[in-house]
């Protein structure tokens, strides 16, 4: 519980990253970024699907823009969603990550 109060503190609010990315003002890379970002924070709080699918997105977005920022925010999405990894969307999530080389 805890945890996911510093989560939504820091987000402002659940929707916080969501309504960033949908302000339209981003470029594609930073979209990406708040997604991965976004993902993390849904990790956080126990909500794998939603981390992993929003995370999916992410990493197309991180694999077009060749962003290492975003590539390593999603590692850290994907060891934090470690007694998930069984789940359907976490493991989708570990494989698309695995392979999608940044240089």
């Amino acid at each position: 519980m805890r945890r996911s109060r510093r989560v939504v503190r820091h987000f402002g609010h659940r929707d916080g990253p969501r309504s960033i990315i949908a302000g339209g003002s981003l470029s594609y890379r930073d979209v990406g970024y708040f997604q991965a970002r976004h993902a993390a924070a849904l990790a956080l709080i126990g909500e794998p699907d939603q981390a992993a699918t929003l995370g999916l997105a992410a990493v197309r977005v991180a694999r077009a823009t060749r962003s290492r920022r975003t590539i390593t925010v999603l590692g850290d999405v994907v060891e934090s969603m470690g007694r998930w990894q069984r789940r359907p969307q976490v493991r989708a999530l570990q494989d698309f990550l695995a392979d999608c080389p940044v240089a």
